[in-house]
């Protein structure tokens, strides 16, 4: 009996030493650079593909998703770009509307998309774009996207 009491209390005393030892939560600085995803679908194999990155904004964490889908045929809808913010959808873009740009602002934060195409470097390459999705001029997702 007095084992066990010793390790309820040694559980107990550790548990208290570890609470208090942890602090508050305090979120990472702003990201002023992101990793560059490199994303690519076919027409019936991986017709979607996602990614996702987040930023600190005035101490908070926000997040950001972007997905591509391709489809064979122009019946089905064509290739396009879902972008959500805070899990919520944003737009739906084609590729084209993309290389145009797409600004939005949701809860006082200005979401801006831009793509640029990039020189095929082979016939059978398709077509793939380097973008940029960011939040109140910060970078959240960079994505090298490639369509068939």
């Amino acid at each position: 009996m007095k084992s066990m009491l010793t390790a309820a209390a040694l559980i107990t005393a550790t548990t208290l030493v570890a609470a208090c030892q942890s602090g508050p939560y305090i979120p990472p600085g702003p990201k002023t650079e992101v990793p560059t995803a490199k994303m690519g679908v076919g027409n019936f194999i991986s017709p979607k593909a996602c990614t996702s990155g987040t930023n600190t904004l005035n101490g908070k964490l926000i997040g950001a998703s972007l997905c591509i889908r391709s489809q064979k045929y122009e019946v089905f809808g064509g290739p396009d770009i879902t972008l959500s913010f805070n899990r919520e959808l944003v737009t739906v873009l084609t590729p084209e509307e993309a290389v145009k740009g797409f600004r939005a602002t949701k809860y006082g934060v200005t979401a801006s998309f831009k793509c640029e195409e990039i020189p095929k470097k082979d016939t059978d390459e398709g077509r793939s774009y380097h973008c940029s999705y960011d939040a109140s001029n910060l970078p959240l997702i960079r994505a090298d996207i490639t369509f068939p």
